[in-house]
């Protein structure tokens, strides 16, 4: 499409440069020096591709979450120098790691089930339930194969009261989906009841991903558990939905009415139309000004602004939608909307912005003729926006003027996928018969 094209090739702002592709990695320091007749810490330097990453780094450390841009990797571990770091030679190296972008890694320096030294490069599993905790349990000691117990100190019957890891074997890494509350976790050898080590308490909250690494060795006795919560590294950039929502029949002009949009004094989008939706684009989190004016085709943007948000801020992370809309009682605006991204496999996110010339609204969703799949977004105000989640499926969409039953829009069908989220925008003006409903999708990122 022109519109994309010419905004691709605006340079000034950079809008379209993509993100950079990056990996999340934790570094463990797993090695106790008494299994190898040195000093407990162990203090080392760690280097990445030739240049010195972790000074002084000492057994129990755990760095992280660090961004690493996707690629291969050497790491190169030296005895500590503290007068000259990551001079001395390695004692331990790994070449031709590879880090993908969107994985998340624990690189763990530990004691094979042996006692020798190695490393191991390891995937974190980091999706997320609302109502749950997921736990990711390494094995990184010097010991046999091991199933690792989680018993919950208080039973809840929707939970059970034990999670059983079961046959990891050294430099391995398992994950289980755990309810929220305090636990003990012990050790057991692999396919036996006779545990090996713990009970040592732990605590986990929902909506959050762990890991717990069982280093040292068993038989001197140095065995224990270091634990971490996992996140990714929050991208640099925001994720940007650009929607045009004003008909130009309300104003008495084209109705298409094209408009050219500038970003911080360059011109973004020039002939941008009614009903067109550009994104999810991403850019650098920063604040930014927008200005919008008629479409002038021999000199795109010289027009005067007829609408203007100035100071918007962008934060990394984030998941927005820029709506230029009319407002409740017919006048050009232009509002900014954070989107809510959550969803699974079982379930939809859906986002209502109510961005029309109308009174506030009702958005009811149905599925089968059952009351009890029947959801209602009550009371939504023209330039406010409200979301939930839905499981996945075909439910039928009605917009209602708020506090009745008498539908405005629909019922029509949205068929709804897991893991994504559905972005519905309600533009132009019920009055004059503009009125209706634009839609994107997006990826959840909230699992």
């Amino acid at each position: 499409m022109r519109f994309l094209q010419s905004f691709l090739l605006v340079s000034g702002l950079a809008l379209a440069a993509p993100a950079m592709a990056k990996g999340t990695v934790y570094v463990v320091h797993g090695i106790p020096g008494g299994d190898l007749g040195l000093d407990a810490d162990l203090p080392v330097d760690v280097s990445v591709n030739g240049a010195c990453a972790l000074e002084g780094f000492v057994f129990g450390d755990i760095v992280g979450p660090l961004g690493f841009d996707a690629g291969s990797y050497d790491i190169d571990i030296a005895l500590a120098n503290t007068e000259a770091p990551c001079s001395n030679d390695p004692v331990l190296s790994r070449s031709g790691i590879q880090v993908e972008d969107g994985e998340n890694y624990s690189i763990v320096a530990h004691l094979d089930e042996a006692g020798g030294i190695t490393a191991s490069v390891l995937v974190n599993d980091v999706s997320l339930s609302k109502y749950a905790a997921r736990v990711n349990v390494a094995h990184v000691a010097a010991a046999p194969r091991v199933d690792a117990q989680l018993k919950k100190s208080t039973r809840w019957w929707w939970w059970g009261s034990t999670r059983t890891i079961r046959d990891v074997g050294n430099g391995e890494i398992a994950d289980a989906v755990i309810g929220a509350g305090d636990y003990e976790a012990r050790l057991f050898p692999a396919g036996s009841r006779n545990a090996v080590f713990g009970p040592v308490p732990v605590s986990f909250e929902r909506g959050v991903a762990y890991a717990v690494y069982a280093v040292g060795s068993l038989g001197s006795g140095s065995l224990t558990f270091l634990a971490t919560t996992l996140e990714d590294v929050v991208p640099e950039t925001a994720s940007v939905f650009v929607v045009h929502g004003i008909p130009g029949l309300d104003l008495g002009l084209d109705p298409a009415l094209p408009v050219d949009v500038s970003v911080n004094g360059d011109c973004a989008l020039p002939g941008f139309e009614f009903g067109e939706i550009v994104g999810p684009l991403d850019l650098p989190a920063d604040s930014y000004d927008i200005a919008i004016s008629l479409a002038n085709e021999a000199a795109p943007c010289s027009e005067d602004a007829v609408i203007e948000a100035n100071g918007l801020g962008l934060e990394a992370g984030g998941n927005y939608s820029i709506v230029a809309h009319l407002s409740e009682t017919g006048m050009p605006t232009a509002t900014a909307f954070a989107n809510d991204t959550w969803g699974n496999k079982f379930f939809a996110g859906v986002n209502v912005f109510h961005t029309a010339a109308a009174p506030r609204v009702d958005v009811k969703l149905q599925r089968g003729k059952s009351r009890y799949w029947q959801r209602l977004l009550q009371d939504i105000g023209n330039g406010e926006a409200a979301s939930s989640s839905f499981f996945r499926g075909k439910w039928k969409t009605s917009i209602l003027p708020a506090g009745t039953q008498d539908s405005v829009f629909g019922p029509v069908d949205l068929k709804l996928q897991g893991n994504t989220v559905y972005l519905v925008y309600a533009v132009g003006s019920l009055g004059t018969g503009t009125f209706t409903v634009l839609t994107a999708t997006t990826e959840a990122t909230d699992h």
